[in-house]
């Protein structure tokens, strides 16, 4: 992901209050708060993304894109530059011409692949270096994926030393834990990042028509230490403006 797309993303500051169930009493309980941590950028409306998409590919070797669970969009006139499946920002244009095999063709205004890996298992994870999470439509959990919008703390020059992970609870599934190791950077300049997730691995699907699948999403807060929050699968975080759960 380069600096000029950050530019052009959403840029929304957290507003929401941490639930800390029971059975994660030992997470501190965050109170209701917005951060100023991370700056905000202006952005240009004109090339802003408008969707998050999976590439994906038929059985036949046709590439699409997956927009949430049940949209399915026809690239018209796009040669895919990916190898691999990917989670991607894009700016498209519905055509009116029908699809005969997805829900809608579009032009691709622009497109860029976010970086996207493999969740992995763990018992018992622990938090470490804190992250600021951007609960805005770029951090969603839907298609078998977590893409999570976040910023952190270091040098611009070394951030390929940081490390992030996101670890599910061998013992429990449904929950998630997102893992900042910044490798001893002390660097202060803000830095925004957007990953993906591949977590259908050990989550179950809940698309077309099947019952959402509910995670609780871990991660350590700059300013109020460890931190969970719902999601429901094809959503953004289940938070209202007052921050309780929506």
């Amino acid at each position: 992901m380069n600096s000029e797309t950050l530019k052009k993303m959403k840029r929304t500051p957290i507003a929401f209050l941490c639930t800390v169930m029971a059975v994660f009493s030992f997470f501190a309980s965050c109170a209701d708060y917005e951060t100023d941590m991370a700056p905000e950028v202006e952005m240009d409306e004109a090339v802003d993304p408008n969707g998050i998409v999976t590439v994906k590919k038929t059985d036949a070797g046709v590439i699409y894109f997956q927009l949430g669970w049940a949209t399915t969009l026809e690239p018209v006139g796009w040669r895919t530059a990916f190898s691999k499946e990917v989670r991607a920002l894009i700016n498209y244009s519905e055509l009116s011409e029908a699809s005969e095999d997805f829900t809608k063709k579009v032009r691709v205004n622009w497109i860029e692949g976010i970086k996207t890996e493999d969740a992995t298992e763990a018992v018992k994870p622990s938090l470490c270096d804190p992250v600021v999470l951007y609960t805005d439509w770029q951090t969603v959990f839907e298609d078998g994926y977590m893409t999570i919008h976040f910023a952190v703390q270091g040098n611009k020059k070394s951030i390929d030393k940081h490390r992030f992970s996101l670890l599910v609870d061998k013992n429990d599934p449904t929950r998630v834990y997102f893992l900042h190791d910044k490798n001893g950077d002390k660097g202060k300049d803000w830095i925004e990042k957007i990953l993906a997730f591949r977590v259908s691995p050990f989550i179950p699907e809940s698309g077309d028509g099947g019952s959402p699948v509910r995670i609780s999403f871990h991660w350590m807060s700059y300013d109020k230490g460890g931190c969970m929050i719902p999601f429901i699968s094809g959503d953004t975080a289940m938070m209202d403006e007052t921050g309780s759960d929506g």
